[in-house]
Order: C-alpha cells, then sequence, then structure tokens
C-alpha cells in the first residue's frame, strides 16, 4: 500500500452500523485479490481487486 504519496486507500463497502444486522462483522482475504466482507447478520460480499492497482471492481452496501 505505501505512505504517503504512495498510499492507494478505495472504499470497498458501506456497512449501516446503526442497525446490528447490517454492520460489518469481518473482513479478511478470500484470495490474492478478493476480499470476503460480511455483516453480523450473516451476509457476504466477496470483491475482486484489481491485481495491479489494488482499486476494488465494485462497492457494497448493506443498510
Amino acid at each position: 500500500m505505501g505512505s504517503g504519496l504512495t498510499a492507494r486507500r478505495w472504499p470497498v463497502g458501506f456497512f449501516n452500523g446503526d442497525a446490528t444486522d447490517n454492520a460489518l462483522a469481518s473482513a479478511e482475504w478470500d484470495g490474492p485479490d478478493r476480499i470476503r466482507l460480511a455483516t453480523e447478520g450473516g451476509e457476504v460480499f466477496v470483491v475482486a481487486l484489481d491485481p495491479e492497482t489494488g482499486r476494488p471492481e465494485r462497492t457494497v452496501q448493506a443498510g
């Protein structure tokens, strides 16, 4: 990821923490270029990342 000018950060998802079932429960690697996001309510999202830039191919929303 780098730091300062070399840092790369992109939003992957938006989770409504005010609604217990929609709060983000976990975020973990699901492969070398995929992130697995799970909510407290059991909803699971897998987001692929561009292998060259790390940019997510989509964003997800719960709540």
